[in-house]
């Protein structure tokens, strides 16, 4: 979904709630965007008009009103002055909560799979403590995940090179945390936000990178990034 009623009020820093129309298609512990206008000096890559709201942050219905929705986390920034809507999450149900995966090994050498693990529609859901060798392509894939944990995962010799083999690929995601991962002979990047990322605040604002490591030729481990935070 790309549409949603006007945001008449609230979308302003630290703020938790916003008033629009109607709310009847919003669901209580759904995730939802706040999506800005884009503004005159950001213009959408890859071909993508500029008419396209490639801003904005996912949240979580907390509760509402007729006309009002309380949100959680706070809005980051102030987008009351971008023209921003509400659009609301397409498959009309409650996000999945509370779910990990954690302390396993995924052996893909004899699968074409297109990843290991999905985490869709998740509200502080996680992955710790994985491996995932011999990839066909990506390793792992989060659409619409908010709030979750990426930790202490081991990703390495994917079957092929190239774009579409990353460890960790983000789609329509904020809030998440990435820490502690090994990434050895995956593809480039090893964790990749795309479409739709938006640049604030969606994944790039609150996706914390700490201590990633990429191996690289004669066995030393670089570290990509080092307790990073984007666009705080």
């Amino acid at each position: 979904m790309t549409t949603g009623p006007a945001i008449t009020a609230g979308a302003t820093k630290g703020s938790n709630t916003i008033t629009v129309s109607g709310t009847s298609a919003f669901i209580v512990d759904a995730l939802f965007t706040i999506s800005p206008a884009t503004p005159t000096w950001a213009h959408n890559l890859g071909g993508f008009p500029d008419t396209n709201r490639y801003m904005g942050g996912m949240f979580k219905v907390r509760s509402k009103t007729a006309t009002m929705i309380t949100f959680d986390p706070p809005c980051p920034f102030d987008f009351s002055a971008m023209n921003p809507i509400a659009i609301p999450w397409p498959g009309n149900f409650p996000a999945v909560q509370g779910v990990g995966y954690e302390s396993f090994t995924v052996e893909l050498a004899d699968s074409t799979a297109g990843w290991a693990i999905e985490l869709d529609n998740a509200w502080g859901c996680w992955i710790y403590d994985v491996e995932v060798a011999h990839a066909y392509t990506r390793q792992t894939y989060s659409a619409e995940a908010v709030r979750c944990e990426y930790r202490h995962c081991y990703m390495h010799d994917v079957q092929a090179a190239g774009p579409n083999h990353e460890g960790l690929d983000f789609n329509h995601s904020s809030w998440n945390l990435v820490e502690d991962n090994i990434f050895n002979r995956g593809g480039a990047p090893p964790v990749d936000i795309w479409r739709r990322a938006r640049p604030v605040p969606r994944q790039r604002d609150r996706l914390q990178l700490r201590h990633q490591y990429e191996a690289q030729p004669f066995g030393t481990l670089a570290s990509i990034t080092a307790h990073i935070t984007c666009l705080t």
